[in-house]
């Protein structure tokens, strides 16, 4: 109406079409943020642009970040193999019943009880945030999230011996698996959490009064450290990858790799 010419009434239509598509878009958006998964998604996106603040309104550390991503690759598992649940999931329909299931899946994939409690502790952090967003309405959802008593699962600690590293360093592995068994015996050799010997590069290779060292910053703690690289093995493994060891998701690298060259 009041358009005079095919010129003002081309531009009224795609006035309209614009702000259709605008409103379309915006539903499509916040019915994704609706879900678990889609709101975990993009927290994560806003978490890893500097975004999304820790509750001191800091930026969130990068091995917060980290353990994000393996809930996630883990919820996708148990969305992937379940009946009742799936990436549609919404924050209403999670309930005790929601979180017992999910909790005896992965108690069941062999996920041990004290990595259980900080999935848990993601999960309670993921639905507060996101209630504190407005997009959770679901309370109960804030109070289903209880710590396991892991006394009896408690993890032991081993010091592999010698003949059992080289075991590991010798045993025949192809793909995938080697890298992996490639990437922990680096870990085994350096003495350094996951976090930091799985990002070592060409970068932090120096040398030292004539000794080939690594130096890096740890991400836990802050603190730079150097690695003397006086085990062969190590030597061959980080010559192998140039000195730059190949990323693997941390997920897939202790289930699906790890666990079995472990096994063998």
């Amino acid at each position: 109406q009041g358009c005079k010419d095919g010129k003002e009434i081309a531009s009224a239509i795609r006035d309209a079409t614009d702000i259709d598509a605008h409103r379309a878009a915006a539903a499509i958006r916040e019915t994704k943020r609706g879900t678990l998964l889609g709101y975990l998604d993009d927290f994560m996106g806003r978490a890893e642009r500097g975004i999304a603040k820790s509750k001191n309104g800091s930026t969130l550390k990068e091995e917060t970040v980290r353990q994000y991503r393996v809930v996630r690759a883990a919820l996708k598992e148990f969305f992937a193999t379940s009946k009742e649940y799936g990436t549609s999931t919404t924050f209403d329909e999670i309930d005790k019943r929601f979180a017992e299931t999910l909790i005896h899946y992965w108690a069941n994939s062999g996920i041990l009880p004290a990595s259980i409690n900080r999935y848990q502790g993601c999960m309670r952090a993921i639905c507060n945030r996101a209630s504190e967003e407005g997009i959770n309405r679901n309370g109960a959802s804030l109070k289903i999230w209880h710590q396991l008593d892991d006394e009896d699962g408690k993890k032991t600690e081993y010091a592999l011996t010698e003949k059992e590293l080289d075991a590991l360093y010798n045993l025949p592995l192809e793909g995938k698996d080697a890298v992996c068994r490639d990437i922990f015996m680096v870990g085994c050799l350096t003495g350094q959490r996951h976090s930091d010997y799985s990002r070592i590069n060409k970068s932090m290779l120096h040398q030292i009064n004539g000794i080939d060292m690594i130096i890096l910053k740890q991400k836990k703690t802050g603190e730079t450290v150097y690695i003397p690289i006086v085990d062969e093995r190590l030597r061959a493994i980080l010559e192998r990858y140039d000195y730059t060891l190949p990323y693997v998701e941390y997920h897939t690298f202790v289930k699906y790799h790890l666990k079995g060259i472990i096994r063998r």
